[in-house]
């Protein structure tokens, strides 16, 4: 053990007195992503409508103050009678939202229904509230409530949230992961240091192991930052709009549960990393055999867009790094599934335990320490 902790103190102050290294693994990932995040919540309302083609509201018993101002932005107009229809089509319309007014002496009751199932139903709601607004400031005792009519009712703003993040998080954990492992023993190989370390007393498991604690350390680091990233820029990302629909709203329990996600993918990448970098020659050959796993895992990261908001089937959380997203994506709308969680932190733990352990075979081999 005392080898172990030899080898990670070695490696870790390596690390440490490196500047650009702690920028590029630890500080980078997290604050790409909080800028990014920050970002999205300053344009993200302009995002939402440049996603609808023509929208489409339903007005009932709308003042012809309001029809007018409509019609000037753009908007299909389709003037009812019948509150009933109105909401139907809104339901089976992709771009469809229905305003609902109702006079009284007292002023103007403005009720607006949208399907946030539907994310051109959702934008098509935001350009004409905006028009509502506009309007309603010229006219006494207006009030507007919106109302969800999606059976799922999916928020909006929570929704690119979702989509994007896991993404994001699992491009910039490979990105940042590959130049550090590669040059951890690849590295050191090409420098002729690794030969000369690997003929020292220090048994060469105790090596491989203390390499890949490193390592791990490191990207825990990366993990927490890139975590306190998320954490900082949801304030930002609520500015996407006003009403509590478009709130990003996160559970303490959701916020536990993907940091823990974090931290198990980060124990994955780095495991990984660390096997494919002890099969090259040098830093350069490591990098060129790991970027195909930088553009894998942002692939993966992409395929949470798929996913409908269904119930996950239990298969799905036995697939290495994939069931990190569908956990990260669970904990971001809400829907935390325990035993999908359990069996992604089992299956990740076994699978980063049988890398670290193949590692560790591998150094005892000569013909590894050599590549002959």
């Amino acid at each position: 053990m005392s080898d172990i902790l030899t080898i990670v103190k070695k490696e870790l102050y390596k690390y440490w007195v490196n500047k650009r290294t702690l920028f590029t693994v630890v500080l980078f990932p997290g604050l790409m992503i909080y800028v990014m995040y920050s970002l999205m919540g300053s344009f993200a309302g302009d995002a939402i409508k440049g996603m609808v083609g023509s929208p489409v509201v339903y007005a009932v018993n709308a003042p012809q103050t309001y029809v007018e101002a409509f019609k000037a932005s753009g908007i299909e107009v389709r003037e009812t009678g019948n509150k009933d229809e109105a909401l139907n089509k809104v339901k089976s319309e992709d771009s469809s939202s229905a305003f609902i007014f109702d006079k009284s002496d007292r002023g103007i009751n403005i009720t607006a229904y949208y399907d946030s199932e539907k994310t051109a139903s959702a934008g098509g709601l935001s350009t004409a509230q905006s028009i509502i607004t506009d309007v309603s400031m010229q006219i006494a005792g207006v009030n507007v409530t919106v109302e969800d009519i999606g059976e799922k009712k999916t928020n909006p703003g929570m929704a690119i949230m979702v989509k994007m993040l896991p993404f994001l998080i699992l491009m910039l954990l490979f990105s940042s992961s590959m130049s550090l492992a590669a040059e951890s023993i690849a590295g050191e190989r090409e420098r002729g240091t690794f030969a000369t370390l690997m003929m020292t007393p220090v048994k060469r498991t105790s090596i491989a192991y203390g390499k890949v604690i490193s390592l791990s350390v490191m990207g825990i680091l990366s993990g927490t930052v890139s975590f306190l990233g998320i954490v900082l820029s949801i304030p930002k990302l609520m500015a996407m709009g006003e009403d509590a629909e478009l709130k990003i709203e996160i559970s303490p329990a959701g916020y536990l549960v993907l940091f823990l996600d974090v931290i198990l993918i980060v124990l994955l990448v780095m495991a990984v990393m660390a096997l494919v970098s002890c099969l090259a020659k040098t830093a350069k050959e490591a990098g060129t055999m790991l970027s195909p796993f930088t553009i894998v895992g942002a692939m993966v990261g992409i395929l949470s867009i798929l996913e409908n908001g269904a119930a996950v089937p239990v298969y799905k959380y036995f697939i290495p790094v994939y069931n990190n997203v569908l956990v990260m994506t669970g904990a971001l709308d809400g829907k935390i599934d325990i035993s999908g969680l359990l069996i992604t932190a089992g299956v990740d733990i076994a699978v980063t335990v049988a890398l670290v352990l193949s590692m560790g075979k591998m150094f005892k081999s000569e013909k590894f320490i050599f590549l002959s």
